[in-house]
């Protein structure tokens, strides 16, 4: 078969720059493939995290009573807009692992976990033969308390204290987090077991399905409020109305934002690789202009000639989708598998929908035709004339004063500087791309390392200010010399501080306390303490107000996170709360700052006495002398078992080390997908750099033919273009540190508010930057390195008879 002459000229075109060819075959493919990834995941996420949520048929909330029996259970199913209702208890407790220490555990009760209507459990592995009044964990939990089935595992049953209890199987709960993230055991076990493991026999919750619009966020509301309010008409008092979001998984808001941010860069990344092609097509038309011009002559229209080329870069377009295509729907599967089990769910379709394939098929092909446009349109519809008296030598070359100074001072004003100012500014369009590329990357990088920076900051903001190593939460109070007495008799404790702690809630107009709180306790539960003075609290950041000077008498003080669930009330504005049902009303005096801390809210024991009628303290919490984590547990076995033999009971004991684990889990993936995307980003900005040196060696071969016939030598060409590749990356380090503030600054708001109901500190790394630089400038060097060789290796001849 003959090839029509035209398509022998595009194939010795494109074979001409093969090299830079694919240079921007892999810069874009590596662009692509992480647009590819990041939507595939997102779709696959997106899809199954509800898939797995909804296909537990959650219910539509939970109304906390206190005592519910199944009488009450079948009187509140048989209300208006209820599908379902069936009983529960949640119970905060503790576990004891092998080794000695404590730990947290949430104990879900209900008849038969296993037989449940509403979130339900799926069983993953169970013994063939289950002892008698044993429980199930849920399957992430097995591995964080170091046990297999049919082990027996520690548990704290309140009011009978540790109890031997055997593990006969594991279940998929994807409304939780995973256990290691959260430090906690889930455990399932049936009203029966609980009782004859001496739990209390009445059950305390009951679970609510809407039937009408259940996805109705504003109908589930008013069904939950109203059935509130009809036990309440019946002297039954609902302490707290739970109302999760209606539909969604716990954690699915958050990961819709943070992967939609990832996209947003990866579509960047994509966009500015495609700009490689303008560059690359724009050398090829230099080099072709005068030949452009006798195709004209001999009677070829601009039309056909401009069909040519942007068929030619279809082609490149396909076979960059050809390259992406398979890797990065892999690398989409791949992520998407790890953001599941960062969140306890499974993957159970991992199918690309095919409106995704279209999106990618258009975007593949479409962008890098429409970025050549204007160099193909600007060489085709040049004259006859311009074109044969083109010598490519660019007009306005150079830079600015004030980059020439700037560059000065970096590098010197020698002669040699200021040419590779000259080249690196020849064509200035196409310096700054690489200079945006290589200054996105290098804000990427930083960026994650500055919010992994930051995290670590609150952490150590936390522990500073946090002064307390453990806080006891006992079942039953006691008398506030007692727990005095009991830390006093340690003579590793310092200092302790018993308090009240009570369960908080916003007290609706109409009487009903609703959050949004999950099953797990978490995501928007608020507790309230109590404290004889202020002077606990005067470690804190004041974000709003003033704190009382001595005493809160007829005030309240929140946190950061327990403000923003009130609807951030005004300084001195009146606010309303449920304490276990009851409404309770004080002026808010200040807003502090605390991090890794839910939503708190301080008052004075005084007010609360006075309302609950009860001065007893539930909870105490301890400063001890400097001691390793082992030796804090031993103190808090010591001081544990006297509350014990005092008959109060521990429901929980929280360490510094425990909170510490159970949020540094949260943001290590961010973390790292950050870093991935700065790398990504980092190559496609130095094989960009690559391609446009090689392309400027081109456009300056008769410029390196005289240089050459004067008498310079092969090594000041190569230290020439290498000097223009350093300059290249030298400008973009500002920018890109510049640019690291707003990213590092959004993203540690972003980060902070999932996390501490506020923006983490901006704490830059000053080791990440100075690694961008150096790793900016080696890059620099070994990019510029190709295309350095090759026009030191030219000959004085080749050069000179260049057209």
């Amino acid at each position: 078969m003959t090839i029509p002459p035209r398509w022998r000229k595009l194939i010795a075109d494109f074979g001409s720059i093969k090299g830079r060819l694919a240079l921007v075959v892999a810069a874009m493919a590596i662009g692509l493939l992480t647009t590819i990834a990041i939507t595939n995941a997102y779709a696959i996420l997106t899809r199954e995290i509800s898939a797995n949520y909804l296909g537990t048929n959650p219910a539509s909330g939970i109304l906390d009573i206190g005592e519910v029996d199944q009488a009450l259970v079948a009187r509140v199913r048989g209300m208006d807009n209820v599908a379902a209702a069936e009983p529960l208890s949640i119970v905060e407790t503790r576990v004891r692992y092998a080794d000695g220490r404590t730990g947290r555990a949430l104990l879900f009760i209900s008849p038969d976990p296993l037989a449940q209507s509403l979130n339900t459990l799926r069983v993953e592995n169970q013994m063939a033969s289950p002892p008698a009044n044993a429980v199930h964990l849920e399957r992430r939990a097995l591995d964080l308390a170091g046990i297999g089935l049919g082990e027996n595992l520690s548990i704290e049953i309140p009011g009978s204290g540790f109890m031997p209890v055997p593990i006969v199987g594991t279940v998929f709960d994807p409304s939780l987090a995973p256990s290691e993230q959260e430090q906690t055991v889930y455990a399932y076990l049936s009203q029966q077991t609980f009782v004859a493991l001496g739990g209390r026999p009445a059950l305390e919750m009951i679970k609510v399905l809407v039937a009408d619009d259940p996805f109705d966020q504003t109908v589930v509301d008013q069904t939950l409020a109203g059935i509130a309010i009809a036990l309440k008409a019946e002297g039954i008092n609902v302490h707290l109305v739970q109302s999760p979001n209606a539909g969604l998984h716990p954690h699915e808001g958050q990961m819709r934002g943070i992967l939609g941010l990832f996209l947003a860069f990866g579509v960047l990344a994509f966009l500015l690789s495609a700009v490689l092609v303008s560059v690359t097509v724009e050398g090829l038309m230099a080099q072709q202009i005068r030949q452009i011009a006798i195709m004209k002559t001999i009677g070829a229209r601009t039309a056909q000639i401009s069909t040519l080329y942007i068929t030619g870069i279809a082609i490149i377009g396909a076979a960059t989708l050809i390259v992406a295509l398979p890797i990065g729907i892999a690398l989409g599967r791949g992520l998407a598998g790890i953001i599941a089990d960062l969140l306890n769910f499974d993957i159970v379709d991992n199918s690309t929908p095919p409106a995704l394939f279209a999106a990618w098929l258009v975007t593949g092909l479409l962008i890098p035709v429409l970025f050549a446009l204007r160099p193909i349109f600007r060489a085709t519809g040049t004259t006859v004339v311009a074109a044969l008296s083109d010598l490519g030598i660019g007009r306005g070359s150079g830079a600015s004063g004030s980059l020439s100074r700037f560059v000065a001072r970096l590098f010197g004003s020698s002669g040699q500087t200021l040419l590779a100012l000259r080249g690196a500014f020849r064509r200035r369009g196409r310096t700054m791309m690489i200079v945006t590329l290589l200054a996105l990357a290098g804000a990427m990088y930083m960026t994650a390392r500055t919010v992994s920076n930051s995290y670590q900051a609150s952490v150590d903001i936390a522990a500073a200010e946090r002064g307390y190593d453990a806080e006891f939460r006992l079942t039953r109070p006691l008398d506030r010399s007692l727990l005095n007495a009991i830390a006093a008799s340690d003579v590793q404790v310092v200092t302790a501080q018993p308090m009240r702690r009570a369960e908080a809630a916003p007290m609706r107009p109409d009487g009903v306390a609703l959050v949004r709180t999950y099953p797990d306790g978490g995501h928007g539960s608020m507790t309230l303490y109590t404290l004889p003075g202020t002077h606990n609290l005067a470690q804190y950041q004041v974000l709003e107000g003033a704190l009382p000077v001595e005493r809160l008498d007829g005030q309240m003080v929140v946190n950061q996170g327990a403000w923003s669930l009130l609807g951030r009330p005004s300084i001195g504005e009146t606010v309303s709360l449920s304490l276990d049902g009851m409404r309770f009303e004080l002026p808010l005096a200040a807003v502090i700052r605390q991090y890794m801390t839910p939503a708190l809210v301080f008052a004075a024991d005084t007010d609360v006495a006075a309302m609950t009628g009860e001065s007893d303290t539930n909870a105490l919490r301890v400063v001890t002398t400097p001691l390793s984590p082992a030796e804090v547990e031993a103190v808090v076995d010591r001081v544990g078992q006297q509350i014990e033999g005092a008959d109060g009971g521990i429901s929980l004991v929280i360490t510094g080390d425990l909170m510490d684990a159970a949020v540094s889990g949260h943001v290590n993936i961010l973390i790292v997908l950050l870093l991935a995307l700065g790398v990504l980003m980092a190559a496609v900005g130095f094989l960009g750099l690559t391609a446009a040196q090689g392309i400027s060696v081109i456009e300056r071969t008769r410029e390196f033919g005289i240089i050459r016939a004067i008498g310079g030598q092969r090594r000041q060409i190569i230290t020439n273009l290498l000097t223009e590749s350093l300059v290249i990356a030298s400008i973009s380090l500002p920018i890109a540190i510049l640019a690291s503030i707003p990213l590092s600054t959004a993203l540690n708001i972003i980060v902070g508010r999932v996390t501490f109901g506020m923006a983490l500190p901006f704490t830059p790394d000053y080791a990440g930057i100075g690694q961008w630089i150096a790793v900016s400038l080696i890059g620099a060097l070994l990019a510029g390195l190709p295309p350095a060789f090759n026009a030191s290796r030219l000959s004085v001849r080749e050069t000179l008879v260049q057209q």
